[in-house]
């Protein structure tokens, strides 16, 4: 029984498919046998006699394609390449003119499910007419990466070819599966002004809730079903980037309305989530060591020894107190002035907690009062007030460990629905589906993520 291609093949995709197919031959990986007796000479032949024979890439290529259920390579590779109509269906676009006729959202949907090289190829032998339009639909980040691809200048007219093919072959395929409306939408369509201005209302109503790295759970899932609101094009979402202050969140969103591609949207946002997290259960570990050498009224010095080693051989060296030559609670007040306690870098945390350690062990734990009401991180504030209170150190510690396990818990939460909404929306899902894949995330109790 043959393997279905992927809703959107890629002839690249393939070939690299062939090269690890024989690459995994060469090696002795067995797995590969399976494939290859698709082919006459390996009918019924054993793993063992398949793994000594001679086999090329032409032979793993004809296997391959077999698999996908085409007689050969050709034929897979005219099917994928757009020369061969999807299911017999006849391409409503027959010349990449043509998609200079679409609607902003459509154009933006199409481009991407094609590569940079593809984009600037189109974009490059086009028309005035279609060039403009692509233009017209790409950020300028966008633009100017294609610009600089040096590929476009030296693809010869093959190349040039098949990126205007696989151009027709997506907005076909697009059309065949219905996954965009390719037709552009009428002047004063009303139901489809409704539901733009809808879905940026619901924008503007999450922009104004809060700061973005404070919204919740809830909310952030009903931001993203607004931002894939009906009809909404990526560089709608433009002008909000700036007035996102969650970095992470913000650099997202750019990179969707760059049009990068969902896999390599996919990559860079779970990269950037292993090394946020990382950093996040670095200062937790900063904040238990420092509360807990505060409430055992240990040396200043040892506890920034002991936070620094949690930095790394790398950390920056100490730097003076701002406050230097006041008293050591005023210089306590000038730190605690500086900036919210929930954007200290680490080597700030660890100054403010040397220096509120220092004020206890002039004058006592007592000294601290007040402090922690001053604290707006919730991991720092409750327990330094439980050290206040006269709780004993270790169940201290111990409170810290839960927090920071529920904590960093919820955090990679956040961060994997970020990372599945933005993955959702470049692959064109409805708002509806990716709201429901955010919600997925939320706690059973979770309400409305209106705001």
């Amino acid at each position: 029984m043959s393997t279905p291609l992927p809703a959107r093949p890629n002839l690249e995709h393939l070939r690299n498919e062939a090269h690890a197919m024989l690459k995994a031959h060469t090696s002795g990986d067995r797995s590969v046998c399976a494939v290859l007796k698709g082919l006459r000479r390996f009918s019924g032949e054993t793993d063992d006699a398949i793994m000594r024979a001679e086999v090329g890439l032409q032979e793993v290529q004809l296997a391959l394609a077999i698999k996908y259920g085409f007689k050969d390579w050709a034929e897979l590779k005219a099917r994928v390449e757009g020369t061969v109509p999807p299911s017999g269906i006849p391409p409503r676009f027959g010349d990449v003119e043509e998609l200079a006729g679409l609607g902003n959202s459509p154009l933006q949907r199409l481009f991407m499910d094609l590569d940079d090289l593809d984009q600037a190829l189109v974009a490059s032998t086009g028309s005035s007419h279609l060039r403009q339009r692509l233009f017209d639909n790409m950020t300028v980040r966008h633009r100017e990466r294609l610009e600089r691809l040096p590929e476009v200048r030296t693809a010869g007219a093959a190349r040039i070819a098949e990126a205007r093919s696989r151009a027709l072959w997506v907005a076909n395929k697009l059309s065949e599966l219905g996954l965009v409306p390719l037709e552009p939408p009428a002047a004063g369509d009303a139901a489809v002004s409704a539901r733009t201005s809808d879905a940026l209302r619901k924008l503007e109503e999450c922009l104004r809730s809060g700061p973005s790295s404070r919204w919740s759970a809830a909310q952030l899932a009903g931001f993203f079903g607004a931002a894939a609101g009906a009809w909404m094009e990526p560089m709608t979402l433009a002008p909000l980037v700036p007035r996102l202050d969650d970095p992470f969140l913000r650099d997202g969103i750019e990179l969707f309305v760059d049009g990068w591609a969902p896999d390599y949207v996919r990559s860079v946002m779970t990269e950037r989530k292993r090394t946020l997290l990382a950093e996040h259960e670095r200062r937790c570990d900063i904040g238990t060591t420092a509360l807990v050498s505060i409430g055992w009224a240990e040396h200043p010095k040892v506890l920034e020894e002991r936070c620094r080693a949690l930095l790394g051989p790398d950390a920056a060296p100490g730097h003076p107190v701002a406050g230097e030559g006041k008293s050591r609670i005023e210089e306590l007040e000038v730190l605690l002035a500086a900036k919210p306690a929930s954007a200290w870098t680490p080597l700030e945390l660890i100054e403010v907690m040397k220096t509120a350690l220092g004020v206890a062990r002039a004058g006592g734990l007592l000294a601290l009062d007040g402090i922690p009401d001053r604290l707006d991180d919730p991991f720092l504030k409750a327990p330094m007030q439980l050290l206040v209170d006269g709780c004993d150190v270790e169940l201290v510690r111990s409170i810290l460990l839960d927090r920071k396990r529920t904590l960093l818990g919820d955090q990679e939460r956040r961060l994997d629905m970020v990372v599945t909404a933005l993955c959702g929306m470049a692959a064109g899902d409805s708002p509806r589906v990716i709201e429901a894949k955010c919600r997925a995330f939320l706690p059973a109790e979770s309400g409305p993520g209106s705001v």
